[in-house]
C-alpha cells in the first residue's frame, strides 16, 4: 500500500528545519538526511517544491517517501509507521494552517492497513 501523501507541499516546506538537525544524528535516518540530494532555499523549502508540487514526486529521495522508507527500515511493523507519518502529516497541516482537507484520516487509514 503506498502511503496516502495528500499533496500538500507542508514536509516540502520543512525539509530546511529538518537538515538543520541532521549533524546530530548518525542513525540511518540522519545519514540519510546528510545526503539529501537538494538545496533549500532562505525559507527552509526544497528547491523542488514547484507551485506548491513536488517536481521530483514519482523520483523523490529515499528519505521523502514514507513507503519505501517503511519497507526498508520499517518492514517489522509498518502500520506503525504509516500511522506515526500520517499524524505527523496533520500535525505540519494543522501548525502551518492549512485547509484540513489535505489531513489525512487516519481511521481510514488504518482500515486500508488492515486490508492489506
Amino acid at each position: 500500500m503506498d502511503f496516502p501523501c495528500t499533496g500538500c507541499g507542508e514536509c516540502c516546506r520543512k525539509v530546511g528545519a529538518v537538515l538543520a538537525n541532521r549533524a546530530l544524528d548518525d542513525t540511518p535516518l540522519g545519514k540519510l538526511l546528510k545526503i539529501f540530494p537538494y538545496k533549500v532555499n532562505e525559507q527552509g523549502h526544497c528547491e523542488m517544491l514547484v507551485d506548491g508540487k513536488c517536481s521530483v514526486y514519482e523520483n523523490r529521495p529515499l528519505i521523502c517517501n514514507v513507503r519505501r522508507m517503511t519497507e526498508v527500515f520499517y518492514s517489522a511493523d509498518p502500520t506503525g509507521h504509516y500511522i506515526a507519518s500520517a499524524q505527523a502529516c496533520n500535525h505540519m497541516i494543522e501548525e502551518a494552517g492549512l485547509d484540513p482537507s489535505y489531513k489525512i484520516d487516519i481511521e481510514e487509514l488504518i482500515a486500508a492497513l488492515g486490508d492489506g
